[in-house]
């Protein structure tokens, strides 16, 4: 039977969607890869980066913030706070516990980050010692802001976030780049896609985000046409959430490399975000 791709038809042969409620459908099922593969292989032209460029290897190290006792148990403390705010909103009927879940899981996710800034001030000061330039990466604001306000007090430090006019941000990399600057701090929204740094080959990474190819993406911002040395990547861990989001990011990278290759495999059986913050909830 002939299949046209484009068609709503085609879409379901290949993705054969579950419909778990009355208007929700489950497409995380495939059924006809294969066929798929072998009728997109004249038109899809699909080259990894090390197949194009000819680029130094790029490693990732997991390093761990260890926190003092006070500021575990502050940590603890406010995640405590969080995890019971979400369950008596979700016990009286106010949220919808998956959704209020993610937003909960976000929130300390925010509060892990400022958390975090010890441990990165405390890699980069490392690398710094050792004549290097840095990139960190975060996801948020606030913990972007507590990194630029130690560094800039010591030595030329750039900042670039979502509040940055896109007029200027070609100057913040121009500086870094010529080695004017020796730290580069950025939110992963605003400079972790399609900026060029590779004066340094150190990324650190204090959050990734939920999905493994914006996490690659800002890592590649040293990974570029230029870098002459191995890129070493640095993701700082606290606790059981960090782990959990790490470890959903590896799943699903696995299982997109299968998928494109043709091989027999699906993305079900990876959590979603939001399954993912439900049961970080229910074990916190």
């Amino acid at each position: 039977k002939p299949l046209v791709l484009g068609s709503r038809l085609s879409c379901f042969w290949v993705a054969t969607p579950i419909r778990e409620e009355i208007t929700v459908w489950e497409n995380s099922g495939a059924t006809h890869l294969d066929e798929l593969s072998e009728k997109t292989r004249d038109c899809i032209l699909r080259r990894i980066k090390k197949e194009c460029l000819d680029l130094p290897q790029k490693q990732r190290i997991i390093t761990v913030a260890g926190l003092e006792p006070k500021q575990q148990k502050a940590y603890d403390r406010e995640i405590s706070q969080l995890v019971r705010d979400y369950r008596e909103r979700v016990g009286r009927g106010e949220a919808s516990q998956d959704a209020e879940a993610l937003v909960t899981v976000g929130i300390m996710r925010k509060v892990g980050s400022c958390y975090k800034v010890a441990r990165a001030i405390s890699l980069a000061q490392e690398l710094r010692e050792q004549g290097q330039q840095v990139v960190i990466f975060t996801e948020f604001l606030e913990s972007a802001q507590l990194l630029y306000g130690y560094f800039q007090e010591k030595e030329p430090t750039e900042l670039l976030t979502g509040k940055i006019v896109a007029q200027k941000r070609q100057a913040i990399v121009d500086r870094f780049q010529t080695g004017e600057s020796k730290v580069f701090i950025g939110t992963i929204k605003a400079g972790g896609v399609g900026l060029t740094l590779a004066a340094a080959s150190n990324v650190i990474l204090v959050d990734r985000p939920w999905t493994p190819g914006d996490a690659e993406q800002a890592e590649d911002r040293c990974h570029r046409i230029g870098q002459k040395q191995t890129v070493s990547t640095f993701w700082v861990q606290l606790g059981h959430i960090d782990r959990a989001i790490d470890e959903l990011i590896h799943n699903k990278q696995k299982r997109i490399e299968l998928v494109l290759k043709g091989k027999r495999k699906t993305l079900r059986g990876v959590k979603s975000p939001k399954e993912v913050a439900r049961q970080l909830l229910e074990v916190l």
